[in-house]
């Protein structure tokens, strides 16, 4: 009996480990009509030749900007599929910030400069200001310190925004971790773009934010998907690492997100 009951939990955990790139699309109220692709958590993972797997997938869907909300290079892959990726939209609009896992590299001075270098807006605790059908929106990026609890990093994303002057009609932040809709729901902000979740690594119907999230523990509630408080947003994407970095994911395929604001 023990070896069925062992041979039923390979079978399960096969089925389950699906590995196949999906993307996930999320309509969220905004005073502007825009469409926002997300990639998150590549981590120099290979989507094969050219990364063209990833890259056709992208080429396929309508979107004005890219955001890139950390860790699309690794601590301990090599960075080589990394770029391959980033030199593929780097013909887009795009907007990067720094992951723990970029810190943690020591490469993270390196990063910032090789994506500017290819045109990539790369944000370390600033912001650019673009306009979509008149509006002025402002796209804030945070670097991420793999020290800081969500907690932490929360402040200081609140201290910043405390301390702006100007007005924008729609106000974006980029950061890698998520927060609690204790503190976006409070930010002087009407969106937040983050990652770093991986989706909860197993997700086990009805658990649909996984089992377990860096920073967030035991059964996470934002490891993937888009949260609402006070009139305002965040979006978590699950990632797109789907290699065996520590745990294998189950039930929880490599996401692009595609966030469609509408009015």
């Amino acid at each position: 009996m023990i070896y069925i009951i062992l041979v039923l939990l390979l079978l399960a955990f096969f089925i389950m480990w699906k590995k196949k790139l999906v993307v996930t699309e999320y309509t969220v109220a905004a005073p502007i009509d825009m469409d926002i692709l997300i990639l998150s958590d590549l981590h120099s993972m290979n989507f094969g030749e050219g990364q063209r797997e990833l890259l056709d997938l992208v080429d396929s869907l309508d979107f004005d900007i890219i955001t890139l909300p950390g860790d699309i290079f690794d601590d301990s892959v090599d960075d080589a599929k990394g770029y391959e990726f980033a030199r593929g939209i780097k013909k887009y609009e795009c907007y990067y910030i720094l992951g723990n896992n970029e810190v943690l590299s020591g490469k993270a001075e390196q990063h910032m400069k090789n994506m500017r270098s290819l045109g990539v807006h790369t944000l370390d605790d600033e912001k650019r200001v673009i306009t979509k059908d008149t509006k002025r929106i402002a796209i804030y990026g945070f670097t991420d310190r793999d020290a800081l609890s969500m907690k932490d990093l929360a402040g200081i994303v609140e201290t910043s925004l405390d301390k702006e002057s100007e007005t924008y009609d729609y106000s974006i932040v980029l950061a890698h971790k998520p927060f609690a809709s204790k503190y976006f729901g409070k930010f002087k902000a009407d969106l937040v773009i983050c990652g770093h979740a991986h989706g909860g690594q197993w997700r086990l119907p009805p658990i649909n934010n996984g089992v377990f999230a860096p920073n967030q523990g035991i059964f996470p509630k934002y490891a993937g998907g888009a949260y609402e408080a006070n009139g305002k947003y965040e979006v978590v994407s699950r990632g797109l690492a789907r290699g065996l970095k520590l745990v294998p994911r189950l039930n929880n395929p490599p996401e692009i997100v595609l966030l469609h604001l509408r009015k």
